[in-house]
């Protein structure tokens, strides 16, 4: 949604014009958790939170902060540094869920997380894409693996019928796991020691496991905003 702006007099006869951005970003429908970077202020970032309770997702004291920045078409983003840089906000979602996910890695590794914390967005260690829940995966439809470029990911966890779309390119009838999601974290995997150089420009909980005509218009969605 493009920015609106109000001109108004500030009195009779008085030519200053003060221009108020009142720039929004409206929360996905159905939505329980959800991050948007668009209109976070540009610099470091100490808290990030959610677009429909508040939720908090703060730099915690052994992590350093990560920037919001404008990254040219791919629009505003949060950058982790992939050294030191993390956030994490406490939130625990049972399955089913679906989970929604527009970013980039900008350095890839073998195992690469864009969300951790319980159920996991991600690559393998051979660059597929995948949603993990704790046992197997739903991987991303085969020939499509992760590079360095902004994708909108869309991962449906429901025990053995869990699915996953990259860019509206949908692989479901997968077994995932059945752990739901027991934090959110960007940049740092908190059962290890590990960083990811990420940008991250939206994420998102629902609280059902979405049918491939929904994943198909949350991709919809996503990409007239973020583009595809």
């Amino acid at each position: 949604m493009p920015a609106k702006v109000i001109s108004g007099l500030t009195s009779y006869g008085d030519t200053t014009r003060p221009r108020i951005n009142l720039s929004y970003t409206r929360p996905l429908a159905g939505a329980v958790v959800d991050f948007a970077a668009d209109n976070l202020p540009l610099g470091p970032l100490p808290v990030w939170y959610d677009l429909i309770n508040g939720l908090a997702a703060p730099t915690r004291a052994n992590y350093t902060q990560p920037t919001v920045v404008d990254d040219g078409a791919n629009g505003r983003v949060v950058r982790f540094n992939g050294t030191s840089d993390a956030m994490l906000a406490k939130v625990v979602t049972p399955q089913p869920m679906t989970m929604v996910l527009v970013g980039r890695i900008r350095v890839l590794n073998p195992t690469t997380y864009l969300k951790t914390g319980g159920a996991t967005l991600g690559t393998n260690s051979t660059s597929n894409w995948l949603a993990f829940a704790g046992t197997g995966g739903a991987y991303g439809p085969p020939g499509l693996l992760a590079n360095t470029n902004q994708h909108i990911l869309v991962a449906s966890f429901n025990g053995n019928s869990s699915a996953l779309s990259v860019d509206g390119n949908d692989r479901a009838g997968q077994a995932a796991g059945t752990n739901g999601s027991s934090l959110i974290g960007f940049g740092t995997d908190p059962n290890s020691t590990a960083f990811m150089a990420i940008d991250i420009n939206r994420f998102a909980i629902l609280p059902y496991a979405a049918t491939q005509a929904q994943r198909d218009a949350l991709y919809q969605t996503l990409a007239a905003r973020y583009g595809s």
